[in-house]
């Protein structure tokens, strides 16, 4: 659990950062497979993952938060509790339906 201090306090990470972190992309790939085996990470989609809060298994990183990281040009409307299919448009928009 090295680097998951690191990984939780970002939520929402690529590869390339787990990568940053280790020093080396061997290491990064064998370190994101032992995490997601051992259910400290979550894999979002390709090359996605959000760090999973040990206390309640839940992700670390709001929908909202992984919906941004998906589509950089996503934004809140100021009433967004009046449009409940934001969150539906973002993800049908990437292919990613979360739950």
């Amino acid at each position: 659990m090295k680097c998951y201090a690191d990984l939780s306090a970002k939520g929402c990470f690529m590869l390339e950062e787990i990568s940053t972190l280790t020093g080396n992309n061997n290491t990064a790939g064998t370190l994101t497979k032992s995490y997601l085996r051992k259910e400290y990470i979550q894999k979002i989609r390709r090359n996605l993952y959000v760090a999973v809060n040990l206390a309640d298994n839940k992700p670390a990183a709001s929908r909202f938060r992984i919906a941004k990281h998906i589509t950089p040009t996503a934004y809140l409307l100021p009433n967004y509790a009046k449009v409940p299919s934001l969150m539906t448009a973002l993800c049908r928009e990437s292919g990613l339906f979360l739950q």
